[in-house]
């Protein structure tokens, strides 16, 4: 009876973490640049406030050990926007511990900003990520990242 009772907890258990876990995705060739997978033409938020896409690309230049990889993003512009929130999230390869980080894009602080688009350049650690990006065009203007246009891409 124990011995049963084990194996049916060890079953429950394995069964209730399968909604959890995620394929394995490929990861980026080694060109100039390797485009990261994206979400097919992102989200557009009802209150105009998200770009139409996103798009990440993993800028492969030569790195020493321990050196995180270096990742542009870019996006349409948003008539009136004054700043951009980009926030990430991402699981790394030794572990499944979520880590976050968020950046304000400014016209300061861009690789490039101009009429049409924006980008914005950082390097991040290897792992499994997901970022989104919402436009701010108050100070006090707050986010509305439910509806803000999301990218999803292997770092490695």
């Amino acid at each position: 009876m124990r011995k049963t009772l084990s194996v049916v907890v060890v079953v429950l258990l394995a069964w209730a973490t399968l909604p959890a876990q995620q394929p394995a995705q490929p990861s980026p060739s080694r060109a100039a640049a390797a485009p990261v997978r994206q979400q097919e033409g992102g989200r557009t938020s009802t209150s105009g406030h998200s770009p139409r896409q996103i798009r990440a690309v993993q800028l492969l230049t030569s790195r020493a050990p321990g050196v995180e990889p270096r990742v542009q993003f870019e996006w349409d512009q948003v008539s009136g926007a004054h700043e951009y929130l980009l926030s990430g999230r991402w699981t790394g390869t030794q572990s499944w511990t979520m880590q976050s980080r968020e950046f304000h894009v400014t016209p300061g602080n861009a690789t490039a900003w101009d009429a049409q688009h924006v980008t914005f350049a950082v390097s991040l650690p290897e792992g499994s990520h997901s970022w989104k990006v919402i436009a701010l065009f108050a100070a006090d203007d707050v986010p509305d990242l439910e509806n803000a246009t999301v990218v999803s891409f292997d770092l490695r």
